[in-house]
């Protein structure tokens, strides 16, 4: 159950994939056991009221961070598709933009590649000023089916097309597709 007007955080679960793995900062551990030392040294009134400043220093910051979530209209919009080519290959294809357009959101059922291989996503913009397309990855698919989040250097826009092409295992080799395109999606309508 979550508060009116929150955000649904399973909503948020799927940006973790897109973090990498990072090593904490040289130090920070020790400076951490220093002040656990230091704390356990505290007479437990001081203690208590450093751990209440700090829960409610904690909850402010909480609440001023997902403040701008609360409405879901600008966290999350429907991007239109119309499968251009592989209709046959997907059950059902759906895309949201996810705050702001910073993040694209594809749920993908029944699109299913290979064991050995991998599905990679491509976005080839509309307009781009010379004419020609260039493909952009915007990473990898689910092998499972489902939903995957990929993060977008700019939102995607009506005319734009997104391509599914079948990759080795870490995505393709170069700048663009190396193995066979089996599903071609154009963004229609509004972004």
């Amino acid at each position: 159950m979550r508060a009116r007007g929150m955000p649904d955080l399973r909503v948020l679960a799927p940006l973790l994939e897109c973090l990498a793995p990072a090593p904490p900062p040289p130090g920070l551990l020790t400076r951490i056991e220093q002040q656990i030392a230091a704390e356990r040294r505290r007479p437990p009134r001081q203690r208590f009221a450093v751990a209440a400043a700090f829960g409610a220093s904690a909850g402010i910051a909480a609440v001023l961070a997902l403040a701008p979530l609360a409405d879901n209209r600008a966290w999350e919009a429907p991007v239109p598709l119309t499968v251009i080519d592989g209709a046959d290959r997907v059950a059902m294809l759906d895309a949201r933009m996810l705050a702001h357009g910073r993040y694209l959101r594809i749920d993908h059922f029944g699109l299913l590649g290979p064991t050995d291989r991998a599905l990679e996503l491509w976005l080839l913009r509309d307009g781009t000023g010379d004419g020609i397309a260039r493909p952009e990855s915007l990473g990898l698919l689910s092998q499972r089916g489902g939903a995957t989040v990929l993060p977008l250097a700019r939102a995607v826009t009506a005319g734009d097309l997104l391509a599914v092409s079948e990759e080795p295992p870490g995505g393709a080799p170069g700048p663009g597709p190396s193995g066979p395109v089996i599903l071609t999606a154009r963004v229609g309508g509004g972004s």
